[in-house]
């Protein structure tokens, strides 16, 4: 390498290791839990491995001072050659008097200026050599790949007590692990998981007459959740968002009932007894869940668009109280399935403690979020044409019970539904059947022979209305209109989320398909946790509480007391006596 006389050689090359990308921080991206199983279960093979990170960094320390030690060097050569050449430009710029009187001195400078260049090339070249032979630290990374990656397979077959599953399922540890690293925690302990299904949307679907309560209402209940954090019971909702006195008279409704006896029936709905247990502060204090399976046919909101948080049953039942119906980690369908945990002062749990899950490809509003058209009041836009196209051609046109059922209907008989429909195109476009699902209806055997017993009876139009109404029903038929311009729900919360990231959660999986419970089984099952509890309360056995325990009942009196006398307050008993008069 050279350098003319007239470049300037006080540029400096980029120093590649001043800030070192190696084994240091290649640890820190190992999740914690890791880092100390290995402590513990591998420790002659950790400190094996730290000799060899302490060999790398001395070798990477001494590389570098050497490095800083060229460079300062380099440095102070460029700085005299700067000024040498300031010199000679004095020189050159000067009069003839002052060229003849110092053109000793400029030889002199000339001379000096060429050794220290030949000084700075040497300088340049060493260290473009040690450049070359600086410490290679990819070795020392391909160890602690390996070292990790057979911790956390040692990780995933190791044993487990109680006290270990208290210890990694805390909320503060859950709530930082990536999906991943949430993944890797579970392989190891049972991989049971407790879900609660959300309302965001409209309700259009109840599966018990118990939770009726919201149907056809457009509900923002994630969107609550998202706000505040945590998942709440309905009485934690109610302590959050208003004082006590506020909180206790809108839990009993007493802007809804007009006398003291329906408000004392609210009461004892509420504090004592109802349809599911004798203790309603006991049901109404938890925090609801449902084990193995997501309850969303009973407790949802869309059909298709459903939204659950999932929790380990190792989290609840370690660091909770619970209790409810059935065991806990024992899942099926049904009312049953329906598991109560209490947390301390009604605070909840953290939404990051758990795994939200969100319809990846659900078609809905860019407005709302909500697969179907919602008005300004929040009301959806009830669908009729499914019904309406086919009730106009039966009686708006002649020839409809002929068409479909005399002449249609036995040629369907055994043909797949797409055939049926294929075969169906023309008498559709004679009688003006557009609508998807009412061309479905009247390619249904069962529909057309309840058509045609129906047939000129008395009613029949409403009878019509009935048999439709049944069999979209069971069909799971849309009752709402539809999106209009809608786009996908990732796509709607991804957005939702970039408006307010202070309410992103650390753990979203985006599902397809529309079926909550197989999505949560697929999301193990990909994730590779499969081992199942051989305890069903998996060794805490003291943390399951009865209706009555206290931890079911916390602030039940001091409640109670408040919420007689907000009664007496707004329904006093001299009214009720003069009633009774």
């Amino acid at each position: 390498m050279s350098n003319e006389e007239g470049n300037n050689p006080t540029h400096m090359k980029e120093n590649p290791m001043s800030v070192p990308s190696d084994a240091e921080s290649q640890a820190k991206n190992v999740p914690l839990f890791i880092r100390e199983f290995s402590r513990s279960d591998s420790k002659e093979e950790r400190d094996v491995l730290a000799a060899s990170i302490r060999e790398s960094r001395r070798k990477r320390d001494e590389w570098q001072a050497e490095h800083d030690g060229r460079s300062v060097e380099r440095e102070r050569l460029a700085a005299e050659l700067d000024g040498l050449r300031n010199e000679i430009a004095a020189y050159e710029n000067g009069g003839l008097v002052t060229k003849v009187k110092d053109f000793l001195a400029y030889r002199s400078v000339k001379a000096e200026l060429k050794e220290k260049l030949g000084v700075l090339d040497k300088s340049d070249d060493a260290i473009a050599d040690a450049e070359e032979i600086k410490p290679d630290f990819e070795e020392t990374r391909r160890l602690l790949d390996a070292f990790y990656t057979d911790e956390k397979e040692k990780w995933e077959k190791a044993g487990y007590t109680p006290e270990d599953i208290a210890k990694q399922f805390t909320e503060e540890r859950l709530s930082s692990l990536s999906v991943e690293d949430y993944a890797l925690l579970m392989r190891r302990f049972p991989g049971e998981m407790l879900t609660h299904v959300t309302r965001q949307g409209i309700r259009d679907h109840a599966g018990t007459i118990w939770h009726t309560a919201g149907e056809g209402k457009y509900h923002k209940g994630f969107e609550s959740m998202l706000e505040d954090g945590r998942l709440r019971s309905s009485l934690g909702i109610a302590l959050k968002e208003r004082s006590k006195e506020e909180a206790v008279s809108r839990f009993l409704r007493l802007d809804k009932v007009n006398s003291r006896e329906d408000a004392l029936t609210m009461l004892a709905k509420k504090f004592e007894s109802n349809v599911i247990t004798d203790n309603g502060f006991a049901d109404t204090s938890a925090v609801h869940f449902a084990a193995e399976t997501v309850m969303d046919e009973m407790y949802g909101s869309e059909k298709g668009n459903e939204i659950f948080v999932a929790f380990p049953a190792a989290y609840v039942a370690s660091q909770l109280r619970f209790g409810g119906h059935g065991r806990l980690t024992e899942g099926h369908g049904g009312v049953w399935n329906d598991k109560w945990v209490y947390t301390k002062d009604h605070e909840g749990m953290p939404l990051d403690a758990g795994i939200v899950f969100i319809p990846e490809d659900a078609m809905v509003s860019p407005k709302t979020g909500s697969r179907y058209e919602i008005g300004d009041e929040g009301e959806p836009s009830v669908r009729t044409r499914h019904i309406d196209e086919i009730l106009d051609a039966r009686f708006g046109k002649n020839g409809f019970i002929q068409k479909f059922v005399q002449d249609l209907s036995p040629r369907l008989a055994k043909l797949p539904l797409q055939e049926r429909l294929s075969l169906a195109q023309g008498a559709f476009k004679e009688f003006g059947i557009t609508d998807a699902d009412a061309q479905k209806a009247l390619v249904d055997l069962d529909v057309l022979e309840k058509f045609a017993d129906a047939w000129g009876s008395d009613g029949e139009r409403d009878e019509y209305g009935k048999i439709l109404g049944k069999y979209y029903g069971k069909c799971g038929a849309d009752r709402y209109e539809v999106a209009k311009e809608p786009i996908s729900s990732k796509e709607y919360w991804e957005q939702y989320f970039q408006q307010h990231p202070e309410r992103r959660l650390s753990k979203v999986v985006y599902y397809r398909g529309g079926d909550p419970s197989h999505a949560l089984n697929r999301w193990r099952e990909g994730a590779g946790i499969r081992k199942d509890s051989d305890d069903w309360n998996l060794g805490f056995s003291d943390h399951y509480v009865g209706e009555n325990a206290p931890e079911a009942n916390e602030g039940k009196e001091r409640l109670l007391s408040l919420a007689h006398k907000l009664i007496d307050e707004r329904f006093p008993a001299t009214e009720m006596a003069t009633e009774e008069a």
